[in-house]
């Protein structure tokens, strides 16, 4: 009886102290609407049509939008190229409404502004911003 315990019991106490300490990480962040997670930031050499190569800064983040509350300008700023990963979403971009739902892909041009709201319960997107590398 006492080693079914053991082996039970350690497995759960574990991952009930990974639970407190990832809630305690960012407590602030985890009660917000928008939870955002950078999965790669750097600069790539992007090939052009004509002539060489020009250095490029991109950044992929995952945003999670918990609950239905909507980001009235959300965050990212540069060319976007968005994929909705799970649930569904109504954005605006500069005043023109557009409705994706998991699987869809958009963009969002340099300059422009969205707002975002989750219709379904949830929703997980990624996001790759592209900018001029600074110095190129």
């Amino acid at each position: 009886m006492h080693r079914f315990v053991s082996r039970n019991i350690l497995p759960a106490f574990a991952l009930g102290a990974w639970i407190v300490v990832a809630l305690a990480q960012n407590p602030a962040e985890k009660s917000s609407a928008l939870v955002r997670e950078n999965r790669f930031e750097g600069d790539v050499l992007v090939p052009m049509k004509a002539g060489a190569p020009k250095k490029m800064h991109v950044l992929l983040t995952n945003w999670g939008i918990h609950g239905t509350q909507k980001i009235e300008r959300f965050p990212e700023q540069g060319f976007l190229v968005i994929q909705l990963h799970s649930g569904n979403v109504a954005v605006n971009i500069n005043g023109k409404e557009e409705k994706h739902k998991g699987g869809d892909f958009w963009t969002v041009p340099a300059g422009a502004s969205m707002s975002v709201q989750a219709t379904s319960e949830s929703a997980v997107m990624q996001t790759m911003v592209i900018k001029q590398a600074v110095g190129k």
